[in-house]
């Protein structure tokens, strides 16, 4: 089971990827490959079989790869804090520590 869901950005943390057929770094390969700190966007979900890992499809790399989803973090929404402006707006005079 995945942690991810499709549709969900995530990004990447770790980028040695190897080739598993050929054992070689992708990067002397020519191979398209996620690097470290882009974000992506989960578009399939399937099962590594060599390497019998959960991975991920993303739809930045679109090469028909599956990336171990251990390589992966999900992106955490950021949660929008409006209560500054709520006191703004009972008395605007008031200073407020933000």
């Amino acid at each position: 089971m995945s942690r991810f869901a499709i549709g969900q950005k995530i990004v990447c943390v770790r980028d040695d990827w190897k080739n598993a057929l050929f054992g070689l770094s992708v990067r002397e390969t020519d191979e398209r490959y996620p690097v470290k700190d882009g974000v992506y966007t989960v578009i399939g979900l399937d099962w590594l079989l060599l390497s019998d890992l959960p991975g991920v499809m993303i739809a930045e790399v679109n090469n028909d790869c599956i990336w171990a989803e251990q390589n992966f973090r999900p992106i955490e929404p950021k949660q929008t804090d409006i209560s500054v402006f709520k006191k703004l707006l009972i008395n605007p005079k008031e200073k407020i520590d933000a």
